[in-house]
């Protein structure tokens, strides 16, 4: 996408544009999210068209759900849950086990 956009912007334009996407890709969450409110208020430096700017959404909605992270804390949930709960089924029989009838 950002070399698509580098791609409709030649001359003066140019740096400008290069300069914000550089920006928008280095930027935390929420300033992506700034950067494209003000993109559609067009009170940004540079201009940007409505097919660049939903390209540039689209990238910052993939980032706010990778699915990579969302599979590892599942998967995370999936192994902890049960091993804590047989830990303590065993520390549980081992102490009743060691209290006199």
């Amino acid at each position: 996408m950002i070399e698509e956009v580098k791609s409709h912007h030649h001359g003066k334009d140019e740096e400008e544009v290069e300069q914000l996407l550089l920006h928008f890709k280095k930027a935390s969450i929420a300033e992506k999210a700034e950067i494209l409110r003000q993109l559609k208020k067009h009170s940004a430096e540079t201009e940007l068209t409505k097919k660049e700017r939903k390209g540039l959404k689209k990238f910052y909605k993939t980032e706010l759900v990778k699915r990579s992270v969302f599979l590892k804390i599942i998967a995370a949930w999936i192994i902890t849950v049960p091993v804590s709960g047989a830990m303590a089924a065993m520390i549980y029989f081992v102490i009743r086990g060691m209290m006199p009838p």
